[in-house]
């Protein structure tokens, strides 16, 4: 009788529970469901944007000279291009090989002014400048990368030379000879990442010419891409 009398009291007290475990099982889920995600959750990672281990850029625009008269008297400005592999050292630094193509037109009205009587020959100037690399990033994980550089190598100028004999006396309009020289540059750019791989890219650089009376001192504007292999 007592186990009878026990059952029945449990049965009691169980009947009255049953809505409320049901509200339990039903409203809590739902209450979490509701909940706004807490601010010490951790945050989606957003897409990085920093240069990749090894970089091909190519890059085209403008190279004029500055400083020497050699070749600032009769040749201007002309368009050049670029291109540069560039390899990862860490997080900041990148370093590789590059080099650029500048061509400077002849100017004709500047020779016709100085030489007005003068039969004038045309000889356009071309320059290649080949060039160790390094490179530091300043904010490499940005989608708008900033960056400063440092380049040294060789400068190689075709030559121009015009040369006559009047009257028995030998004249000389200009010479620039064809030859290498020492060179170093700074850089400074900006790389905007349209893609994880692919940037546009912005960048000016100033060189200078060691030892040579002709050329001095060059400045280039470029505008290209950068492609991440």
């Amino acid at each position: 009788m007592r186990t009878h009398h026990g059952a029945a009291e449990s049965q009691r007290l169980v009947t009255p529970l049953r809505p409320i475990l049901l509200i339990v099982l039903v409203g809590v889920p739902l209450w979490g469901v509701a909940q706004p995600v807490s601010r010490d959750q951790e945050p989606v990672p957003r897409i990085v944007y920093s240069p990749r281990d090894r970089t091909l850029e190519i890059s085209g625009g403008m190279t004029l000279p500055l400083s020497h008269a050699g070749l600032k008297e009769f040749w201007l400005r002309g368009p050049s291009v670029g291109v540069g592999f560039l390899f990862r050292a860490n997080d900041l630094i990148r370093y590789g090989i590059g080099g650029e193509v500048a061509q400077f037109s002849f100017r004709r009205g500047a020779f016709a002014e100085r030489f007005p009587d003068v039969i004038q020959q045309v000889t356009h100037l071309t320059g290649v400048y080949l060039f160790l690399a390094l490179r530091n990033y300043l904010r490499p994980g940005l989608r708008m990368s900033p960056f400063i550089g440092a380049e040294v190598g060789i400068l190689r100028m075709t030559g121009a030379e015009y040369k006559a004999v009047i009257n028995g006396v030998r004249r000389t309009y200009y010479e620039i000879p064809a030859m290498s020289h020492l060179a170093a540059s700074v850089s400074a750019g900006l790389d905007y990442y349209v893609s994880r791989t692919i940037a546009l890219q912005v960048q000016g650089r100033v060189m200078y010419v060691f030892n040579d009376p002709d050329t001095g001192l060059l400045v280039a504007i470029h505008a290209g891409v950068r492609f991440s292999l």
